[in-house]
């Protein structure tokens, strides 16, 4: 089994024993996007070693560590999957200009991209 396959099953794992329907029904409509997010980071350690510290937070039921750890883990992934997502630069407020010199925003933005 990869790592990056234990991820995943790592969160589905946790998604399932939330017992929450909700959850359960966003996971399976997100399941392919969820593992594609995992795979784009690159430091697989660093994600083990979340997902270590997130089953001792949720084993010890220390909910204020597991919400803490969480906010970490989530912005983690969201890094991960913009440094793929973004030429390099792209996220500085000065990497490119629309007209005029003024950096794009809103909807208009999104159709630059």
């Amino acid at each position: 089994m990869t790592a990056r396959r234990a991820a995943a099953d790592f969160h589905e794992t946790v998604i399932s024993l939330a017992d929450n329907e909700l959850l359960n029904e966003l996971q399976r409509t997100l399941r392919s996007r969820m593992r594609w997010l995992l795979a784009q980071h690159d430091d697989i350690m660093a994600m083990a070693k979340e997902h270590e510290a997130l089953y001792a937070a949720l084993a010890d039921r220390d909910v204020a560590r597991v919400e803490e750890l969480v906010r970490q883990h989530l912005e983690s992934g969201r890094s991960a999957a913009a440094a793929h997502r973004e030429p390099p630069g792209a996220g500085r407020a000065d990497s490119w200009r629309g007209r005029g010199g003024a950096r794009a925003t809103g909807r208009a933005a999104g159709r630059r991209r």
